[in-house]
């Protein structure tokens, strides 16, 4: 398994109940298969036009950070990304086969976006998040 790091910065973990594990880039091949097959499945639920391996490349380049569940099965990406008035963490996917991956995330993502300085956490999904987030900002592809 891999070590438990601090979450001061994007890479580390929140250990606030112990569900994700931080992976670092160097490690990432040992996950992909798995982490690859669940993003298939997020991209189901999303209108974004990432590919699996967009978020690879981001992954391995440190711009993003992987997060595994403890027990397997499940992971988030997560991305720092720069606002107006500061940085959002950005939650670019998040994938469980036996949980809510959000829902049962929440306190850790939230502790990790207060950890880097964020001042909100974003998403884009299909699905109705009001339970955690602020209502939504409405868009429209223009062709």
């Amino acid at each position: 398994m891999y070590r438990l790091r601090h979450a001061g910065n994007m890479g580390g973990d929140a250990n606030i109940d112990g569900h994700l594990i931080y992976i670092p880039p160097s490690d990432l091949r040992k996950v992909w298969d798995v982490v690859k097959s669940g993003l298939m499945e997020v991209r189901k639920h999303t209108d974004e036009p990432w590919i699996p391996e967009d978020i690879y490349t981001e992954l391995k380049n440190g711009t993003a950070t992987l997060h595994i569940e403890k027990d397997g099965g499940g992971f988030v990406v997560l991305q720092k990304t720069p606002q107006y008035d500061g940085v959002a963490l950005h939650i670019w996917a998040a994938y469980s086969e036996g949980l809510e991956p959000l829902e049962t995330y929440i306190a850790e993502i939230e502790q990790m976006a207060r950890n880097i300085g964020a001042k909100r956490l974003t998403l884009s999904s299909k699905r109705n998040w009001r339970k955690y987030f602020e209502p939504v900002i409405y868009k429209k592809e223009l062709l």
